[in-house]
């Protein structure tokens, strides 16, 4: 089985079995951070290995789900 390191998040990736790892040429994704990687192996060695996508943490913003009323009076008289 081929190992290789995926080059967003460095973590070691297990191409799977049912790819035909003595001539593959396509994409894979990390299973980790998600992004999407181009490889093409010939005869189990990666010849060539490129980042396509990288897919960084989604940012995540909080909303009061209770609004301000003062905010909201505000607002309104705005």
């Amino acid at each position: 089985m081929v190992e290789i390191k995926c080059l967003a998040c460095r973590k070691t990736l297990k191409i799977p079995k049912y790819v035909d790892t003595d001539n593959y040429e396509g994409q894979i994704i990390c299973t980790e951070c998600e992004s999407l990687l181009y490889i093409k192996l010939v005869k189990s060695k990666v010849r060539k290995y490129r980042k396509l996508i990288d897919k960084k943490p989604m940012e995540i913003k909080v909303i009061s789900a209770v609004p301000n009323y003062d905010e909201a009076k505000r607002l309104k008289e705005s």
